[in-house]
C-alpha cells in the first residue's frame, strides 16, 4: 500500500482505487426504477384501506353519522 502525505495518495494509488471503483460499479447489478424509490411508495394491489376512525361524538350517537 502507498504511503500516504497528509490526505493525498500517490498515482498508483489513485489509479488502484479508481480503478476497483470502476470495477465495483460495472460489476453491480442493476436495479429497476421502482425498486430505488423509496420516497413515495404506493400501496400494493391487495393491500387493504386503512379502518376508518371515528370522533368520540359520532361514537356517541351513531346514528348521526
Amino acid at each position: 500500500m502507498a504511503v500516504k502525505q497528509g490526505e493525498t495518495y500517490s498515482d498508483e494509488e489513485t489509479a488502484r482505487r479508481r480503478d476497483e471503483a470502476l470495477l465495483r460499479a460495472l460489476n453491480t447489478p442493476p436495479k429497476r426504477h421502482s425498486e430505488m424509490k423509496l420516497g413515495k411508495l404506493k400501496p400494493k394491489a391487495g393491500a387493504s384501506p386503512k379502518k376508518r376512525t371515528c370522533s368520540p361524538k359520532e361514537r356517541k350517537n351513531p346514528d348521526n353519522v
